[in-house]
């Protein structure tokens, strides 16, 4: 990861999260999709995700998912997904470690870029934890934290979690100390964002999402 990817994130990028592709049993927590897929004529959820996807991104352009891509295969899947794919991690991914990764750009760490600065930052928490991912990057006058969780959610299980309650309050604490604006994330599927007003839920079951990445531009003032 470097600032040359992190400049082509904006308006124009597409933007998802939360496929589960390999997840067995995501039609079950998820029945939307299997509505969804029974409509477009599909039994099999891999095959309608990737169909969705590449009849929506061309070969050459941008796609930041925001996690839990998958939960085998990564790269067997991310060859076959059209566009240049950039993540976030989220809880159901893996650490990126040789080749599980390939063909894809990973925010390692939590990236800001601000006011023209861009750095990466270094502390023990991000050495300790390998499934800290986010970025937090001026867009048109906005300052926008994307990262896998809803920061502002108060679920029990979540916070009560030993691994998913620290992320989401450090994620909190930088959300405030560099005055950010709006949140985007995933992770809470067919629910509504909890306020809706300072963040943006990009997982795939959204309304908004159609079950395809869609432009970050488009999402802005829905």
């Amino acid at each position: 990861m470097n600032k040359s990817t992190l400049d082509r994130i904006g308006k124009e990028t597409f933007i998802i999260s939360d496929l589960h592709l390999g997840h067995k049993n995501i039609t079950q927590f998820e029945p939307c999709r299997l509505t969804a897929m029974r409509i477009d004529g599909h039994d099999n959820h891999e095959d309608w995700v990737i169909e969705n996807w590449n009849e929506q991104v061309k070969e050459d352009e941008d796609v930041f998912i925001l996690g839990d891509f998958s939960f085998k295969s990564v790269a067997n899947y991310i060859s076959k997904l059209n566009g240049n794919l950039i993540f976030i991690l989220g809880n159901h991914d893996s650490a990126p470690a040789g080749e599980k990764w390939k063909g894809a750009e990973i925010v390692r760490g939590i990236w800001i870029d601000i006011n023209g600065y861009c750095t990466r930052i270094y502390d023990d928490f991000m050495f300790e934890d390998r499934l800290m991912s986010g970025l937090i990057k001026d867009i048109d006058g906005e300052r926008y934290l994307f990262c896998h969780y809803d920061i502002f959610s108060e679920d029990d299980w979540d916070r009560k979690n030993k691994k998913i309650g620290p992320r989401i309050e450090y994620f909190r604490k930088l959300y405030e100390d560099f005055n950010c604006t709006r949140l985007v994330h995933g992770h809470v599927h067919s629910l509504k964002s909890t306020q809706k007003d300072k963040s943006i839920n990009v997982c795939m079951e959204q309304e908004h999402m159609n079950f395809r990445p869609q432009r970050f531009g488009n999402l802005i003032n829905n």
